[in-house]
C-alpha cells in the first residue's frame, strides 16, 4: 500500500497534505502512542494494521465502498466487514483494481480450510460442511457470552445488595452451575470449529 501511494505521488496522480498538516497528524499519532506504549525506543512507528491500511486507501481511492456492498451484495459486505482483512480488498476498486479480487475475497475461507483439513474423523454425524469463518455461530457465541456476562454481573450485584436474602451457600452453588454450563457452551463451541476441520 505505501508503495502503491508513493508510486501515484511521483506519477503526480495524488498530491501530498500540506507541510503543516502533516506535522499536525504526525504529533496527533505520536502523542495517541504515547498514551498506548510505555516510552522507548521500540515504540516509534507502531501503527494499528486495519486503521493504517484503510487510511491510505482512502488517500489513493482504493478503499472498498461497505456501503454499497451492504445494498447490493449483502453476504459480501459481511465477509468484508466479519472476515480476515486481505490485502485484495484493496484492489476491488480505485487504482490497480483487480478483476479476480472479489472471487479471491470469497474464497478466502476455503483456502484457510483446505490445509486445515489434516485429522480423520470417526463420528462422521458430526463432520461439518462450508467454511471455518461461519457467522452464525460467531454471532451466536459473542450473543450467548454478552447476556451470560450480563445475568452474571447482576446476580453479582443482587446478592452484594443489602436486599438480598440469598445464602452464601446457595449463591455459590448457582455460580458453579452458571459457569458449568458457560464451560460446555465453549466446548461445543469448539467442537463445532474441530468437526469442519475433518477430512
Amino acid at each position: 500500500m505505501q508503495a502503491r501511494w508513493a508510486a501515484r505521488v511521483f506519477a503526480g496522480s495524488v498530491d501530498l497534505p500540506q507541510k503543516e498538516a502533516m506535522l499536525e497528524d504526525m504529533a496527533r499519532k505520536k502523542a495517541i502512542m504515547k498514551r498506548r506504549y510505555f516510552e522507548s525506543t521500540k515504540h516509534t512507528i507502531q501503527v494499528d494494521y486495519m486503521d493504517y491500511m484503510d487510511e491510505i486507501a482512502s488517500i489513493i481511492g482504493c478503499q472498498p465502498p461497505l456501503k454499497q456492498y451492504l445494498f447490493s451484495d449483502p453476504k459480501f459486505a459481511m465477509r468484508l466487514i466479519m472476515g480476515p482483512n486481505v490485502p485484495y480488498v484493496y484492489r476491488l476498486v480505485g487504482p490497480n483494481a483487480w478483476d479476480g479480487a472479489e472471487q479471491a475475497v470469497r474464497e478466502v475461507p476455503y483456502r484457510v480450510k483446505k490445509p486445515l483439513k489434516n485429522r480423520q474423523c470417526r463420528t462422521r454425524k458430526h463432520k461439518k460442511r462450508g467454511t471455518t469463518d461461519e457467522y452464525f455461530r460467531f454471532a451466536s457465541q459473542k450473543w450467548i457470552a454478552t447476556w451470560l456476562a450480563i445475568l452474571f454481573a447482576s446476580g453479582f450485584a443482587f446478592y452484594c445488595s443489602a436486599v438480598s436474602a440469598i445464602p452464601s451457600f446457595f449463591y455459590l452453588i448457582s455460580l458453579f452451575i452458571f459457569f458449568s454450563l458457560y464451560a460446555f457452551l465453549l466446548l461445543w463451541f469448539d467442537l463445532q470449529y474441530d468437526m469442519s476441520t475433518c477430512i
